[in-house]
């Protein structure tokens, strides 16, 4: 069993606080906050692989 990234439990955070939230423009960024911290946490952990076949 892998560690999860520390971008992807900051996502899970940013989506909790986004689902407390109505509708609205804050609720939307913390959403966008959400996606790029999972796109990031998947970036790294492909950068991860390729160092670990090296």
């Amino acid at each position: 069993m892998t560690e999860r990234s520390s971008f992807l439990l900051r996502a899970t955070e940013a989506l909790r606080q986004a689902r407390l939230l109505k509708p609205g423009p804050e609720r939307n960024e913390l959403r966008q906050v959400a996606r790029l911290l999972r796109e990031l946490a998947r970036l790294d952990g492909a950068v991860g692989s390729e160092a670990a076949i090296k």
